[in-house]
């Protein structure tokens, strides 16, 4: 006879005994050994007894199967617990401790009882009935509890809610908020931090100015809030100053809450929209492209174009011989003839005439009259005035020679001059003439100006 070997594990110790009970091991059999884990460390191992037969053996050989784990290294305790109705159930341990023996629940026999006569039908009697208590909606209680969570109020800013459902918040006439107690008060400042957040998130409202006063209103979702919060009393949020101004959540499901639930859904339908167009152009337009790109690698196959860059001409078109050495589809060529009859139409009946009108030589015309440009100042217009001649008269009488009285007989003019001697001063309007000017030259300053003639006078030239 063979000697068994020790076992060098729980597992291995526990499954023969089991075995040798006559019990199967396995997912599908009549028990499987596993261990308990604490932090990925194994505290010991059980057993699990899967059917009823493993479950009423181990509850019979309980003592036996305790004694046969000792003769080895590992011991296991069997516990046995009993059900109402006398079943047993059993726990395979290799742990000392918490090990229970339960006896098995003595079987009690019902005495049979025959049917009595059916006793006479007694009257109904009226029982007073006990006032119930009104019945909790909790799906009510649930929604305010998450909705005084939600709304995240400091204790000032629930005082200010308050207030206002007083009615004697109000902004004066320079903008000061304030608490009144009576109409006819003044009343205290508020800060005014408190009300830019509960305003923007639509729990209050201001009302028409009346008196000089706007008063401070709640709204329907501030009403709600309001009530949220004195039932459910959360904890008030602690802010730092940094953080007073800082906007405040919508009532959870109220109506500002759905307002820009709708308004954030209208958006994104918009700009959903707007993707959606935006695709389906590219989707066309990337169509075209690609469809240029085949019709492009034709053109450079047939005209042995190597440059990638190269983009196809408009209006090409392959030759039969490019057609039939390249095999193009009938569909593209047809479509490039398409593209080449529409960028050269033909020609029209006045198109066709033209060329023939044009050899036609031109009836000769008699010039238009060109009027020559003449500057606005020009002293050679003729339509111009000629300017008086200077003569030997008084100092620029404006009087030509041929009409100017004083002028004297000689047709040529005399120039006018001022004597260096005989001159009344400089800046003088009369000047002695030529003839009575003993001082002035005869002949060779006759055609010059008068002040050079003057100035040359005086100085002896």
């Amino acid at each position: 006879m063979a000697l068994v070997p020790a076992p060098k594990t729980p597992t291995v110790a526990i499954a023969r005994v089991l075995r040798d009970l006559g019990l199967k091991q396995g997912a599908a059999a009549d028990f499987r050994v596993t261990g308990h884990y604490e932090n990925g460390e194994r505290r010991y191992t059980y057993v699990i007894l899967l059917s009823r037969e493993a479950e009423d053996l181990v509850a019979a050989n309980a003592d036996q199967i305790e004694a046969w784990t000792d003769r080895g290294p590992f011991g296991f305790t069997v516990s046995v617990r009993y059900s109402k109705n006398g079943n047993a159930f059993c726990t395979i341990r290799n742990v000392r401790a918490g090990r229970v023996r339960q006896t098995p629940p003595a079987l009690v026999v019902e005495p049979v009882v025959e049917p009595a006569a059916p006793a006479p039908a007694a009257e109904p009697v009226m029982e007073p009935v006990a006032p119930t208590a009104p019945a909790v909606d909790h799906r009510e209680e649930y929604r305010q509890q998450e909705q005084a969570k939600a709304l995240g109020w400091t204790a000032q800013q629930a005082e200010t809610m308050a207030r206002a459902a007083t009615g004697g918040l109000h902004l004066d006439e320079h903008g000061v908020l304030r608490y009144a107690t009576a109409p006819a008060r003044t009343g205290r400042r508020v800060a005014a931090h408190l009300l830019g957040p509960l305003v923007g998130a639509a729990f209050v409202t201001l009302a028409a100015p009346a008196a000089g006063r706007a008063a401070v209103e709640l709204t329907a979702d501030g009403r709600r809030a309001l009530l949220v919060w004195t039932r459910q009393a959360p904890a008030p949020a602690v802010k730092h100053r940094s953080e007073r101004a800082h906007a405040l959540r919508p009532l959870l499901g109220g109506v500002e809450a759905r307002r820009r639930s709708d308004a954030f859904e209208a958006e994104m339908a918009r700009r959903q929209a707007e993707r959606d167009a935006y695709y389906a152009e590219a989707a066309v337009r990337w169509a075209a492209e690609d469809h240029e790109e085949v019709l492009r690698d034709l053109w450079a196959a047939a005209e042995e174009v190597r440059n990638p860059y190269a983009k196809r001409p408009a209006g090409w078109v392959p030759t039969p011989a490019q057609v039939t050495e390249h095999r193009m589809p009938a569909d593209l060529v047809a479509e490039l003839h398409a593209e080449h009859d529409r960028l050269n139409p033909a020609p029209t009946a006045a198109a066709a005439v033209a060329p023939l009108l044009a050899a036609i030589p031109a009836q000769r015309r008699r010039p238009a009259a060109v009027r020559p440009f003449l500057p606005r100042k020009d002293t050679r217009c003729p339509v111009r005035p000629a300017r008086p001649r200077p003569h030997a008269c008084s100092y620029a009488c404006g009087n030509s020679a041929s009409t100017c009285p004083t002028a004297p007989a000689s047709s040529a003019p005399t120039p006018r001059h001022r004597a260096a001697t005989s001159a009344p001063g400089r800046g003088a309007r009369t000047a002695p003439t030529a003839q009575t000017c003993g001082s002035a030259p005869a002949t060779r300053w006759a055609n010059s100006s008068p002040r050079l003639a003057s100035s040359r006078t005086r100085s002896g030239t």
